[in-house]
């Protein structure tokens, strides 16, 4: 998804927000110095969007409205439901989770509902991964009480190969690669190629019952990893929030929810303008969001029926 938007959630909404909205309470409160609010109060240091402090000296009372009709709407609408509708513990799992920022908000929304939480988080590159931990402490959450992965998610458990800018504090995308695309990416200026750990999502799941959510955003390897999963996918998640990356695998993933059976309720396509219910989105990742069939609860939901 997209990382830096806006943060006031000032956007004009012309048409009528998604119920959910309604359920849970924007931000009124305290930044304090170095630090800035995000959607529903989650605490963030103010170099955190773009690689550079702000500059915030003081301490400061700030409003932070609900988010913008943008390409994250529809993950703020899967993620809220996903806690409106939990039967009992919350648990949600974030694979290529950057610094871990919708685990992080889960758990601030939690918190505001009175809801206990688990959470995995799994990302491959190392510094994110370590600010993955930071953003937790800072809102009052212990890394240690949550499984938190520095890998990458992938069809099977093994080794894979991971690319991407090394000394970058504001673009994110490393991404995985094969072997033999070693030599598309071994001369870009500034890219690294190292080896990372690779998880299949039944070993990342493995310790969980259930799990309410699961937010996957991995450049490119999307498919990959959830085309093996379904006796994970269809025994022990309920939705799932797919951040896409190319039309084929859009299509491809389409055939193999469907053959499973699961439900659809968002799917929108990469690089496109859509015409939404909530007003015209600019979609750079595309997305989908998909139910399974045993919780129609949560299509009626995610539909606002």
């Amino acid at each position: 998804m997209t990382l830096i938007g806006s943060l006031l959630g000032t956007t004009r909404q012309a048409r009528p927000a998604h119920c959910v909205f309604r359920e849970f309470a924007p931000y009124d409160g305290w930044a304090e110095p170095g630090f800035e609010r995000w959607f529903y109060g989650l605490n963030i240091r103010d170099w955190l969007f773009t690689g550079e402090s702000k500059g915030y000296t003081d301490r400061r009372a700030v409003h932070v409205g609900h988010p913008p009709v943008d390409e994250e709407y529809f993950e703020w609408i899967a993620l809220l439901t996903s806690i409106a509708h939990a039967r009992g513990r919350f648990c949600m799992a974030e694979l290529g989770a950057g610094w871990g920022r919708w685990i992080a908000s889960a758990a601030v929304l939690c918190r505001q509902r009175g809801v206990d939480c688990s959470f995995i988080g799994v990302e491959a590159e190392a510094s994110r991964f370590e600010w993955m931990k930071m953003v937790l402490r800072d809102n009052g959450i212990n890394p240690d009480d949550h499984d938190l992965l520095r890998a990458a998610v992938a069809d099977r458990d093994g080794e894979l190969l991971l690319t991407g800018l090394e000394a970058s504090d504001d673009v994110y995308g490393h991404k995985t690669i094969r072997a033999d695309e070693v030599s598309l990416y071994e001369n870009v200026p500034g890219y690294t190629i190292r080896p990372v750990p690779a998880y299949s999502l039944k070993t990342v799941c493995a310790h969980y019952q259930y799990i309410d959510l699961i937010d996957i955003d991995v450049q490119g390897a999307e498919y990959d990893s959830l085309a093996p999963a379904f006796d994970t996918l269809d025994s022990k998640v309920g939705m799932v929030h797919i951040g896409t990356h190319t039309r084929k695998i859009e299509r491809s993933l389409k055939r193999v929810f469907r053959a499973h059976g699961w439900l659809n309720a968002f799917s929108f396509p990469c690089h496109s303008e859509v015409e939404t219910r909530f007003g015209r989105v600019k979609f750079l990742d595309g997305v989908q969001t998909w139910v399974n069939p045993d919780r129609p609860d949560l299509l009626a939901a995610l539909l606002d029926k």
